[in-house]
Order: structure tokens, then C-alpha cells, then sequence
């Protein structure tokens, strides 16, 4: 910054964003009284690796609604149901890797997801780039 420059901070965020195993996380424009599903939707919708049972939303005061299956601990409500407000952040995250017929623990799912990407194996093309 220079002496006579302006920084212009705003009180609050005009947007909600979609990161995660969606096809294009981005940052949508915040419209009022829209649900965490539409804003999933606009951002391409999940991918075949998104773990659509654990998908979370991050309030702007950094609270978190939790997926319906871990409504009784510290998150709460259905998160794709909920209205979201700006400066709300949907998280979706990645299936664990089934090895043997067992779905595997976070983890395990690091350490197996490195040895999946380490060989290029066993990865879905949008995540590997390649086409078949």
C-alpha cells in the first residue's frame, strides 16, 4: 500500500462457497433464502467421489451444521436442507477407499489415497486428468 490508498473491507461476505468433491468449486453469489442444495447445484453438483452422507456447512460464525447422520453430537440439522446466509461455506467431502470389502477410516483414507495416487491407479479421471 502506498500513502493515499483506500482498503475497503466488507462487514460481511456476498457470497457462499462449495469446496470439496464437487465439479467446480467456486464461490456463488449469495441469494436469499436458497438452500445448501441449490448452491451445490451451481456449482456443478457433487462427483462420484464425494462422500454425499458427511457433506457440512460452515457458518460465517464459524459454527457447523453437520450431516443428518451426526445430528446428535456437536453439529446439527441436515445441512443440505438449511438456508445458508453470506459468508457460509459447504464442505464436501471424499469416499474413503473400500480395500478388501471395507470401507476405510479418515485415517487410513490419507494414507491409502497416497498410495492410490502414487501408483495412478484405482482415481476417477476428473481427479487424474486422464480420459479413457
Amino acid at each position: 500500500m502506498r500513502d493515499g490508498d483506500l482498503l475497503i473491507i466488507p462487514k460481511t461476505a456476498n457470497y457462499v462457497t462449495v469446496t470439496g468433491q464437487v465439479f467446480n468449486p467456486t464461490a456463488v453469489a449469495y441469494v436469499a433464502g436458497r438452500s445448501a442444495k441449490w448452491y451445490l447445484s451451481q456449482a456443478g453438483g457433487l462427483t462420484q467421489l464425494a462422500n454425499k452422507k458427511a457433506v457440512f456447512v460452515v457458518r460465517g460464525d464459524g459454527s457447523v451444521l453437520g450431516a443428518k447422520n451426526n445430528s446428535d453430537s456437536w453439529w446439527s440439522g441436515n445441512a443440505l436442507n438449511q438456508t445458508l446466509r453470506p459468508g457460509d461455506s459447504i464442505v464436501v467431502p471424499e469416499l474413503a477407499p473400500k480395500i478388501g470389502g471395507r470401507q476405510l477410516g479418515a485415517n487410513y483414507a490419507i494414507s491409502a489415497g497416497g498410495f492410490v495416487c502414487g501408483f495412478g491407479s484405482g482415481l476417477h479421471p476428473s481427479v487424474t486428468g486422464k480420459r479413457s
